[in-house]
């Protein structure tokens, strides 16, 4: 059987825990403001694995939900400036617990290599489709279209100049190497020479 114990806080206890109540319902209303584009990220790329990947049961957060990881967050904590977006992210990964960590990074990755060997970087606007950023020659041997989420999503290609500056967005590497390609190369050649140009 189960045994419940009434343990009355001490005065130290609860004067914490009031603090971090309080604290919790700022942060709730949005007076504390963690929510920056590192927690918007996240809750995008799990966005989309609620909305393309329903086999992992995972839901969007509701009002309680917040108001039970912003509690968490803030146990011992004193002041607003106590709190960080990062301590924010771990503690919605926290919340959601190992069918997250199992499939985030793997369905909805940040980076990846590419064909090249160079690093590409996915950025997960709120309201578009995610974008894989790379310089020129990095996307040398991609295949033509790129997709995550098990092949349910597809991802545009950021393709950036030497100096990292998009030059061209497209959701088809084959067509860019065709048609925009080669006025792009004869206008940065000149510039960067020494940047490889096949």
């Amino acid at each position: 059987p189960l045994i419940l114990q009434r343990k009355p806080l001490s005065a130290a206890e609860a004067s914490e825990e009031g603090a971090a109540e309080l604290l919790a319902d700022h942060c709730l209303s949005g007076d504390i403001p963690l929510q920056d584009h590192s927690v918007r990220t996240l809750l995008t790329r799990i966005n989309h694995l609620i909305r393309l990947c329903p086999e992992l049961n995972l839901r969007p957060l509701s009002t309680e939900d917040w108001h039970l990881i912003y509690l968490e967050l803030c146990r011992s904590k004193r002041r607003a400036s106590d709190l960080s977006s990062t301590d924010l992210c771990t503690q919605i990964r926290h919340y959601y617990g190992h069918t997250l960590d199992t499939h985030l990074d793997r369905l909805t990755p940040e980076r990846i290599i590419l064909k090249s060997g160079k690093r590409g970087k996915i950025d997960y606007p709120e309201n578009t489709a995610p974008e894989l950023s790379a310089r020129i020659c990095d996307f040398i041997g991609t295949p033509s279209q790129f997709t995550i989420c098990n092949n349910r999503l597809a991802v545009l290609f950021n393709i950036l100049a030497p100096n990292y500056r998009t030059v061209q967005k497209t959701d088809d590497l084959s067509r860019f190497w065709q048609t925009t390609y080669p006025d792009i190369k004869n206008q940065l050649k000149r510039r960067y020479p020494k940047h490889p140009w096949p």
